[in-house]
């Protein structure tokens, strides 16, 4: 019998085996749950039959008995059919003994049968252990044939292994020999390589080097062109109009660009402040918002007129300022852009001098301080 029918006899086997015993088992809970019910509805029965019964008896027995002999018949009849449904449950606990048995006895009729089958299952994997086995006997028998055979072409070929070897070694000092020829040169073509490199290096540092220096002399050329070609904005002169203590002041301001180029986008801040300290150590401050005045010529001038509205002189201030008891100040920065596109700024800074009135006209002071043309 071959191995593949042997394996279908297992399987048919297993099938049945596995058929029977849910067979079996599935018969043994359904006898066990119906006989569970049974007993139940048996039971519930034998109770209502036994009460049935004692009333039944206790009226036969105790109808025409007085009073007291009434409660002792009653008491009686009632221990008699305890004593009956004790013995009926002693019976039926017989029987459930009996039945429980029977099962018993099935359970190890199945598991009797189980064993059996295993030991069957058993016996046939040491059958096939025992085939292999012999398969692996004939194999290691197999195998020390083909030792034996490769043992003797090992001594034939080992006369044709000397000759092997000697080849070996002529071709081995011929690769040598290839081997050290290449080496040198690579070592030739690496110095070479090397040369070039420390030579474009030594170029390309060079050439890094004189951009750099071009690259310096052009940014002096640019800082050179734009320093003598850029805007330079100043204050030159400044003038109060109506100036006395029944007006309110106007303040003209001359500015001069004393650079080649226009100022562009040029703007005024300026404040009116007076001090009692010395003119020449006075802050200056500025104040929004800012005036446009627009573009200033190269090496040209331009007047602009600032109102003082709002402007009230303060209770004595004039007449301080008249006897020299107190210094007007007019400060103020102008903001603008010069050719070059870069933000520049002139402060000025300027005092009243009472000398320097005359028809309401006052003629104002440039400080030492506080003018910048940067």
């Amino acid at each position: 019998m071959t191995n593949s029918g042997l394996t279908r006899i297992e399987v048919v086997v297993r099938w049945v085996a596995a058929l029977t015993i849910a067979l079996l088992v599935t018969g043994f809970v359904w006898t066990v749950s119906a006989d569970h019910s049974a007993k139940k509805v048996r039971g519930s029965e034998r109770a209502h039959q036994y009460a049935q019964g004692t009333a039944d008896r206790i009226r036969l027995a105790c109808s025409g008995s007085q009073a007291p002999a009434v409660y002792e018949c009653i008491a009686k009849e009632i221990a008699a059919s305890r004593e009956d449904q004790r013995d009926e449950y002693d019976l039926s606990a017989q029987q459930q003994m009996a039945d429980w048995a029977f099962w018993t006895m099935v359970i190890g009729s199945i598991t009797t049968m189980i064993t059996a089958w295993a030991l069957w299952y058993v016996k046939g994997t040491l059958d096939e252990t025992r085939a292999m086995t012999r398969e692996a006997e004939k194999g290691t028998a197999a195998a020390l044939l083909a030792a034996e055979a490769g043992h003797e072409a090992n001594r034939m070929a080992r006369g044709a292994q000397l000759n092997e070897r000697m080849a070996a070694r002529i071709a081995a000092a011929e690769a040598r020999r290839e081997r050290q020829k290449a080496d040198e040169r690579a070592e030739a073509a690496y110095a070479l390589a090397e040369g070039t490199a420390k030579t474009a290096a030594l170029a390309l540092e060079e050439s890094k080097r004189m951009a750099d220096a071009v690259a310096e002399q052009v940014a002096v050329t640019r800082l050179g062109a734009e320093r003598q070609l850029r805007a330079y904005l100043s204050v030159v002169k400044a003038v109060a109009y109506d100036f006395n203590n029944q007006n309110q002041p106007n303040f003209e301001v001359i500015i001069k660009n004393q650079g080649q180029t226009p100022a562009y986008e040029v703007r005024l801040y300026s404040r009116l402040n007076w001090t009692t300290d010395a003119p020449e150590d006075v802050a200056v401050e500025f104040s929004e918002p800012a005036t446009k005045i627009g573009t200033v010529s190269g090496s040209s001038e331009r007047a602009y007129t600032s109102a003082s509205a709002g402007f009230r002189w303060p209770p004595g201030l004039y007449e301080r300022i008249m006897i020299k008891k107190a210094v007007m100040v007019y400060s103020g920065v102008i903001v603008y852009r010069d050719a070059f596109r870069k933000r520049r700024f002139t402060t000025f800074m300027t005092y009243l001098n009472v000398d320097n009135i005359a028809d309401d006209i006052a003629i104002l002071t440039l400080a030492s301080r506080g003018n910048n043309s940067n």
